[in-house]
């Protein structure tokens, strides 16, 4: 019985032993903790470090301080590695937000990111991804379509379970990549994760390492050491382990100079120094190291506590609080040579604000030079003003969440999560973009007769009254009058100057306004009672949202619809020589306001619907429809 049970603890301690033994498993612990305290030691005789070895270190337990340089981020994967570099140097907590919001507004509907809105590499979402998910574990409140993102990744899957991140086909780096990305997901993915950790091991060497074009890369290995750690895999076992016990460890820690730092290759070619530190090598080994040190990943958990280095023994913590503060971004572009005079910046705030209060707050805050008319106009942003010589429709414009405002500056009332452009335009906003204006769906007839023909002579000759003529003769009417400018002949007319001289024109009287038919037409307004009276003849409807966009600037497609409302659809249809493609919501208006002679089409008989209409051109408009 005692030599029973004495061969028993025998063989309980061989199994120990072997178990335990460094050659079985990764080297003894004290080896990658050895290198880690190495390559650390190394980092700290540099000056400056980049966004990823901020990570490591931050990550290994060691504080950065201010010593971090960050580039100007351009595109989605710029952002993400921004971020998680600026979240492991402590950067200043609107600065992590600002890089969080921007980033978020790349992704698109299919779910993948982009700063174009074009499909890129795959390594923009795969980077995404982690750096939104790292925010969010430490701390910082994120708001983006993860489901989306992450199916689009799998999406992106090949055959042999492998993924590639760059466009130069599947590999160990873009697959261990896209497993770190996906380890939070794990149980939603699970048979295409295990394809993925298959195509690893089906991929690694020998040595225990893995590497590319039959090549053993500490990178690679790096990385793989990193992804698995993400997805709990145990190292130890023995699926990953090669022939004579070698390991991924031992293969990584094989690339480690004594002074600390590590080397991409062994041997000495035209672009590898053994000799001398491989930046790269060393910053990816750290980051596998320091995920070895702590057992866990990175980039699913919160950042160890730092301590503030003054000797006090005060600890920091690095989680910061999530901000439920209304957030709003801004940006201000100029013209080609002035260029962007406020970059894409993240604004916070509590209580009601308009557009004018984060305008000012921002310029204010900058020393931006501006002006502000009594009405509120801004005029003049950064020493770029309105009316620039030679542009005489130049000026400022803004749009919210992409979609141009009507609403005065200091009406519009800001949301959590608006986006707010400032744009400068050459041309009365046509050079910007503008959306087009709505049409009632019962002023498009089921069938269009519209004929498109050749023929060597323009169908139509009407010769146009001079616009002094016309002009005239609407102002001894009292159906156009100047403003505080004069008559702004030059200017393209909105909408709501459209409205007002039409209805002059038909002789609608207009009451005082009653009550508010569209969100952005309030009562007190000059143009409410013209807009209410004649959106109550349903000539025209508002927008979706429930607004009117009263100074959205009109093109000459949605001329030809009101003239043609205001008309009571008569007239006749014509012949149109022109191979423009015009929309079937406004076909029969066009082809009726040149069949009546109230828009002239140019040389060409094209009738270039898209332009918008200076004052002097729409005047003549209704000269002409008022004579029909």
């Amino acid at each position: 019985m005692y030599r029973q049970r004495k061969n028993l603890v025998i063989l309980l301690m061989f199994f120990i032993m072997a178990f335990f033994s460094p050659q079985l498993v990764m080297g003894a612990e004290s080896d990658y903790q050895n290198s880690l305290t190495k390559v650390q030691n190394y980092y700290k005789q540099q000056s400056v470090y980049s966004d990823w070895e901020a990570l490591g270190l931050r990550s290994s337990g060691m504080a950065v301080g201010n010593k971090t340089n960050f580039d100007n981020p351009q595109e989605a994967s710029d952002y993400a590695r921004t971020i998680l570099g600026r979240i492991a140097a402590g950067s200043n907590q609107e600065m992590v937000l600002q890089n969080v919001y921007a980033l978020q507004q790349m992704q698109q509907a299919a779910g993948y990111f982009s700063n174009d809105g074009e499909e890129q590499t795959l390594n923009h979402t795969i980077w995404a991804i982690i750096a939104l998910d790292f925010a969010q574990a430490n701390g910082f409140k994120t708001d983006y379509k993860r489901k989306a993102a992450t199916d689009y990744l799998i999406s992106k899957q090949a055959a042999e379970g492998g993924f590639d991140e760059s466009g130069w086909g599947v590999d160990i780096d873009s697959t261990a990549h896209a497993l770190i990305a996906l380890a939070p997901y794990k149980t939603e993915y699970v048979t295409e994760i295990n394809k993925a950790t298959n195509y690893l091991k089906s991929q690694q060497f020998n040595s225990g390492g893995f590497g590319a074009w039959d090549s053993e890369s500490p990178d690679s290995t790096a990385v793989v050491i990193e992804a698995l750690i993400a997805l709990g895999e145990n190292l130890q076992s023995e699926e990953w382990i090669k022939p004579g016990d070698k390991n991924m460890v031992q293969a990584l820690l094989s690339y480690q100079n004594a002074e600390g730092w590590f080397v991409y290759s062994l041997v000495l070619s035209d672009w590898n120094d053994p000799k001398n530190p491989n930046p790269m090598s060393t910053r990816n080994a750290l980051l596998a190291l320091s995920d070895l040190n702590s057992g866990k990943s990175k980039y699913q958990n919160p950042l160890p506590e730092i301590s503030d280095g003054g000797g006090s023994g005060t600890v920091l913590p690095l989680v910061i609080p999530v901000v439920e503060k209304n957030m709003a971004a801004i940006s201000i572009q100029g013209d080609r040579t002035t260029g962007t005079i406020l970059p894409y910046t993240v604004w916070h705030w509590e209580g009601p604000a308009t557009v004018l209060n984060q305008l000012k707050t921002f310029l204010n805050d900058r020393g931006i030079s501006y002006n502000i008319s009594s009405d509120r106009y801004i005029s003049m942003i950064g020493g770029l003003a309105h009316k620039k010589d030679g542009y005489p429709l130049s000026g400022w414009l803004f749009k919210v969440n992409n979609v141009f405002s009507n609403a005065g500056t200091a009406t519009y009332i800001l949301k959590n999560g608006d986006e707010v452009a400032w744009v400068y335009t050459l041309d009365g906003g046509k050079d910007v973009g503008d959306p087009l204006f709505l049409i009632p769906e019962e002023l498009i007839p089921d069938e269009v007769e519209l004929k498109v023909d050749e023929p060597s002579e323009p169908v139509l000759e009407i010769s146009a009254p001079e616009p002094v003529n016309a002009i005239e003769y609407l102002t001894s009417q009292g159906i156009i009058k100047g403003t505080d400018k004069g008559m702004e002949l030059d200017r393209f007319i909105s909408r709501a100057e459209l409205i007002q001289v039409l209805t002059n024109a038909a002789k609608i009287t207009s009451g005082p306004a009653r009550g508010q038919v569209f969100t952005d037409v309030n009562p007190g307004d000059w143009f409410a009672a013209p807009i209410e009276t004649a959106a109550a003849k349903k000539f025209f409807n508002g927008y979706p949202d429930g607004s009117f966009k009263p100074q959205q600037l009109v093109n000459r497609y949605e001329i030809a619809c009101l003239l043609d409302a205001w008309a009571g659809n008569s007239g006749k249809l014509v012949d149109l020589t022109t191979d423009e493609k015009i929309p079937v919501w406004a076909r029969t208006s066009v082809a009726r306001a040149i069949a009546e002679g109230w828009i002239i089409t140019d040389e060409n008989n094209q009738f270039n619907g898209e332009e918008y209409c200076q004052r002097s051109k729409v005047f003549e408009m209704v000269y002409r429809w008022m004579n029909r």
